[in-house]
């Protein structure tokens, strides 16, 4: 036997060789011999005796309603059985049978008493009927005479809410109109802000020379000067951008003197003052009407 033939026998699962003598004929079989009795310590009766008394545990206490019997479970209550009609059960079947023979067909209904029952179960539900209408009568009168008596308690009242309506419509007139003084004012002043802006800017454009007059005085001066000093060539140079300097700022004295000029200016002058005294007597207007409507509150609440 070779090496590789000795290793695959001795894996895991491989067989162990049957002793000789052992299986060679499958048909004779030798008979089992029984296991001795031996005694298991730590038996369910105790420790080396099976036959010992068995120890009783304590018993469990109830479990509360709804308490879970192990993870997951609920323990719920148990159904209701149905209950069924027990069936009559006799000793003697056939005398029953018999009886029931000898008492003959049911006896049939009454028609007449019958009617006579519904005619006056009629007769109840129609007097029932009539003290229905006649509660629901006094129902609608009473409630008929309490608005009467509200309406005319409420006359009052009802005149004095009345005039409380008119007073809050005045008063809103009134604020309206005090606004539309108030944006009025608020537009002349930036109107006439946006004016001296404008001015400002121009006034500091022109410096000095605010008219042409001034502009053709500077440039005399300044050709007086030159006309009867000695000048070095700088000096000339420096008089004749001045000379330019003040012909550019005719325009901007132009242009100042149009500002100038349309300041207060328009189609129609309405001047501050007016305003503010035609606002003053909204405001007085205001104020009488507020104070009399406190007043008419006052007055309304009991």
């Amino acid at each position: 036997m070779s090496a590789v033939e000795e290793t695959k026998g001795k894996g895991k699962g491989a067989r162990k060789p049957r002793p000789e003598g052992k299986g060679e004929d499958k048909g004779e079989r030798k008979p089992r011999e029984p296991k001795p009795e031996t005694k298991v310590e730590g038996g369910k009766g105790g420790r080396g005796d099976s036959n010992a008394e068995k120890t009783e545990r304590p018993p469990r206490e109830p479990r509360a309603e709804g308490e879970s019997k192990g993870k997951g479970k609920v323990d719920r209550a148990p159904r209701e059985k149905r209950k069924h009609e027990d069936i009559p059960t006799y000793d003697d079947p056939q005398a029953e049978i018999d009886k029931m023979e000898k008492a003959g067909e049911p006896k049939k209904p009454d028609r007449a008493h019958h009617e006579k029952q519904v005619s006056h179960k009629r007769s109840e539900i129609e007097a029932y009927q009539k003290q229905v209408d006649s509660i629901t009568k006094q129902l609608d009168d009473i409630k008929e005479k309490n608005e009467k008596a509200k309406a005319a308690s409420s006359g009052p009242a009802e005149q004095c809410r009345e005039v409380l309506r008119e007073l809050k419509k005045g008063i809103v007139i009134v604020v309206e109109e005090r606004k539309r003084l108030s944006a009025a004012i608020e537009k002349i002043r930036e109107a006439q802000n946006r004016e001296k802006d404008e001015i400002e800017k121009a006034r500091m454009r022109v410096g000095r020379f605010s008219s042409d007059e001034l502009i053709n005085n500077e440039i005399a001066r300044i050709e007086s000067v030159m006309s009867h000093s000695t000048l070095t060539p700088k000096e000339e140079k420096q008089y004749m951008i001045e000379i330019k300097d003040l012909n550019k700022k005719r325009e901007d004295v132009k242009q100042y003197e149009i500002i100038q000029g349309k300041r207060g200016s328009g189609g129609e002058k309405i001047d501050l003052p007016s305003l503010f005294e035609a606002r003053k007597v909204v405001d007085s207007k205001l104020d009488a009407l507020v104070l009399r409507r406190r007043i008419m509150l006052s007055a309304s609440m009991p």
